[in-house]
């Protein structure tokens, strides 16, 4: 069974990256701040996972778990967003630095880096049928999710020596954008958030985190966003309604 995009057939051969079908990347943006824009100091950790507070933004002015940190659309950077011909991917990464200042941690285990990806994909497919005839019309549905992410943690042991886990000490992770419409155009927002803290003795002591800088505790976030034919997200939507569907 093929999937077509009107007359022409879809070919998954063709995808960037396992994306999408004729991907293309149209920007990349970078949003950074430090923990003591937070409200870290504020926070006494446990093992228990608690949520940070984060920075107010130009498009979340009052800060909060998740914020909006930019937007892309033609009336806020230009960028041109037509979900009725493009499908688009938001390729999220970030890097939690630890920064301890003059403490000096060399001898408890302590957390170097905490990072994290996940994707997001804005999709168009068929899914609307014939009353009549279980047929599949032309108008086209939009949709969007993620398909996985993950949050390592690189920590130094008390013997100097190197390991890794995930979910642990200071760590994110959160929908990477959300897209929306305003006066009949696209725009999609580039977002940050769920930023959790807890304490482990095994991987980021509580001794750590309390000896963090929070100043030079730098989140550095960087989306790419890529515009093409279909995501895979849409083709996986697209071949199940038209399985469904009659013929």
């Amino acid at each position: 069974m093929a999937i077509y995009l009107g007359t022409n057939k879809v070919d998954l051969g063709g995808t960037n990256g396992g994306f999408m079908l004729n991907g293309h990347l149209i920007a990349t943006k970078t949003y950074s701040f430090n923990l003591g824009q937070t409200n870290f100091s504020s926070i006494t950790p446990t093992t228990s996972t608690q949520t940070l507070t984060l920075p107010a933004t130009a498009y979340s002015t009052n800060g909060g778990t998740t914020i909006t940190c930019l937007r892309l659309g033609e009336d806020y950077d230009g960028t041109l967003i037509d979900r009725t011909a493009y499908d688009y991917v938001v390729f999220q990464k970030y890097e939690i630095d630890f920064n301890y200042g003059t403490n000096n941690v060399s001898s408890m285990i302590h957390g170097i880096r905490s990072t994290g990806a996940r994707d997001y994909h804005v999709g168009k497919y068929l899914a609307s049928i014939v009353a009549t005839t279980g047929i599949l019309t032309e108008t086209l549905s939009t949709s969007a999710g993620y398909i996985n992410s993950i949050s390592p943690l690189l920590y130094q042991k008390a013997d100097g020596t190197y390991a890794m886990t995930t979910s642990q000490g200071i760590y994110g992770s959160t929908t990477p954008a959300s897209v929306s419409t305003s006066n009949g155009k696209n725009y999609i927002d580039l977002k940050y958030g769920n930023v959790y803290i807890k304490y482990s003795d095994s991987y980021f002591p509580l001794a750590a985190l309390q000896a963090l800088n929070p100043t030079n505790t730098i989140f550095t976030v960087t989306w790419e966003i890529y515009e093409g034919d279909k995501s895979m997200y849409s083709y996986i939507y697209d071949t199940a309604y038209s399985l469904a569907a009659n013929h």
